[in-house]
């Protein structure tokens, strides 16, 4: 989306932390500034040291426009867009671990981040939310409801990924995701261990980085020991996820919620069937029955069953990855999306007093 602003002829400043992410977008025209931000919960002090930062730094460059992406990012940024009476686009961009994870501290912490972004929408920002569950959590007044879009996720480049015939058995699942519980990745090595029990023959392909700083983290040595037993085949991070899907079969992301899965929606660019959960931000990408199969979450052995049927029925196979790319196209390309952020930006600045 900043590339896209910058060349909508916008003057993009990015603030994060220092990182591969960063340093990705530096060639374009943005410039960076390395700030300090916590992903994970951390002290009440490092959390206002962090929006005091952002203060200083928008007192500095003074911008027409704040986009605020991520759900701690959003409160920050939409707190600092409040303090200084600047437009805003607030986009919370999905669950946080906390909204997934037991114990009163996670509960306590999701509350505080839908506080915040509530907070901070004024009459001068506009909250997007990505699916129907977050706008009935977030826009429960009628002061919010009034400023609040639905952005279908954060768009697909579908000519990257473009819908190519079906790699050579044997069939291949995979689930791109960070390696996290609340992504379902036990599940999915469960429903692995499940069908080689049953002697379906399949290979299951975990694609997508360690992240030991989620307090939802899959650890490295809980990887290994399914590689040992023979269940699963890590990639690790996988910069070209569109030559992954085209020698794929199927992607299956059992997450325990989500804003919108990019994931997903990629999986559909790629005309590929999709087996999800049904929950939220998963079950947005799929049409039961006409593009992939939902399952309960948490349930290995209802994903295992569902697998199996897309693993056993190639007609099945092709038709639904059809459906998915017509789905893609119209509602996840970014050709679609960016238009539709452009429009917020536009009527922001228009109505700037």
């Amino acid at each position: 989306m900043a590339c896209a602003a910058a060349a909508a002829g916008w003057d993009v400043h990015v603030a994060a932390p220092a990182g591969d992410a960063v340093d990705r977008i530096t060639h374009a025209q943005i410039t960076v500034h390395d700030t300090r931000l916590y992903r994970s919960v951390a002290s009440p002090f490092d959390e206002l040291s962090s929006l005091f930062a952002l203060i200083r730094l928008c007192r500095r460059i003074q911008p027409s426009l704040i986009h605020a992406v991520a759900p701690k990012a959003a409160v920050l940024g939409g707190l600092t867009a409040r303090a200084l009476g600047i437009p805003a686009v607030i986009m919370k961009g999905g669950l946080c671990t906390t909204d997934t994870a037991p114990g009163i501290a996670n509960a306590m912490a999701s509350l505080a981040i839908r506080a915040g972004i509530c907070a901070s929408v004024s009459k001068r920002a506009i909250l997007v939310v990505q699916n129907a569950e977050e706008f009935a959590d977030l826009a429960r007044s009628p002061r919010i409801r009034a400023r609040t879009a639905l952005v279908a996720g954060a768009g697909v480049n579908c000519t990257a990924f473009r819908a190519t015939p079906e790699p050579k058995p044997p069939v291949t699942v995979v689930l791109p995701a960070r390696m996290l519980k609340s992504k379902g990745v036990p599940e999915f090595v469960d429903a692995a261990r499940l069908l080689r029990a049953r002697g379906i023959d399949a290979r299951f392909l975990l694609a997508g980085r360690i992240d030991l700083d989620n307090s939802s983290a899959v650890q490295p040595g809980e990887i290994r020991a399914w590689e040992r037993e023979g269940l699963v085949e890590w990639l690790g991070h996988c910069d070209n996820m569109p030559l992954l899907l085209e020698r794929c079969h199927i992607v299956c992301l059992p997450g325990h919620g989500e804003g919108l899965s990019k994931a997903l929606a990629e999986g559909a660019a790629a005309a590929r069937p999709i087996v999800t959960t049904d929950v939220a931000g998963c079950r947005d990408v799929v049409q039961p029955g006409v593009n992939g199969l939902l399952v309960p979450p948490r349930d290995p052995n209802s994903l295992a069953a569902a697998l199996a049927t897309l693993i056993l029925d190639s007609s099945m196979r092709t038709r639904f990855g059809r459906a998915g790319r017509d789905m893609a196209l119209a509602r996840f390309d970014e050709q679609v999306i960016i238009p539709r952020m452009l429009s917020l930006y536009r009527l922001l600045r228009e109505s700037e007093p």
